[in-house]
């Protein structure tokens, strides 16, 4: 997403410089949209490494603790569900599927809003590789419309002695990712 940025944000100025400030608005807004959308990959990968550390910590207290735990203000039990968004983001040959971090599907407003805008991010991103650009942004568009990957806590408190397997938590991570593509088809 930063290389978006530099990209629209030189393409802006040279517009600039040889005089056609619509170009350059237009250009500058992509740019700080782009620059907003590599803070928000780096938010929700911090996030979700968070709190599939939280999670690897309470496993215990969350599986036999039928009262709720809480995580960042959020009260979570066992059997809740999460949702995650994705979204694509191509350019020229690269085409890459992301994920949002795990909302809880307690406020369905919320989520409904979560939706359109990751939409929108693959509406504006997606469509910019060859050949597979269109393909993956109709794929997540279509994932976003009915609702995200949705899936329940306790899942992933059983997958959590698989954890013990991993190095650290970005291999666990990577392969929550696995996971949630592999469902997804």
């Amino acid at each position: 997403m930063i290389y978006f940025a530099v990209f629209f944000g030189v393409f802006g100025l040279g517009c600039l410089y040889n005089g056609a400030t619509d170009n350059a608005i237009g250009f500058g807004v992509l740019a700080l949209f782009s620059l907003f959308m590599a803070l928000l990959n780096s938010y929700n990968y911090r996030r979700e490494k968070a709190f599939s550390q939280w999670l690897f910590e309470n496993v215990d207290r969350l599986w036999n603790k039928s009262p709720v735990d809480s995580f960042k203000g959020e009260e979570y039990e066992k059997f809740d569900t999460l949702t995650q968004f994705s979204y694509c983001v191509s350019f020229l040959f690269f085409s890459r599927t992301y994920y949002s971090h795990s909302y809880h599907t307690k406020n369905k407003g919320q989520m409904l809003l979560m939706g359109c805008f990751y939409i929108l991010v693959s509406l504006i991103y997606g469509w910019w590789a060859i050949p597979l650009g269109p393909v993956n942004t109709i794929k997540n568009i279509i994932s976003c419309f009915r609702g995200g990957h949705k899936y329940v806590l306790a899942e992933v408190l059983n997958d959590m002695p698989k954890m013990k397997r991993f190095e650290n938590i970005e291999d666990f991570l990577e392969y929550q990712k696995q996971r949630n593509s592999q469902n997804e088809n």
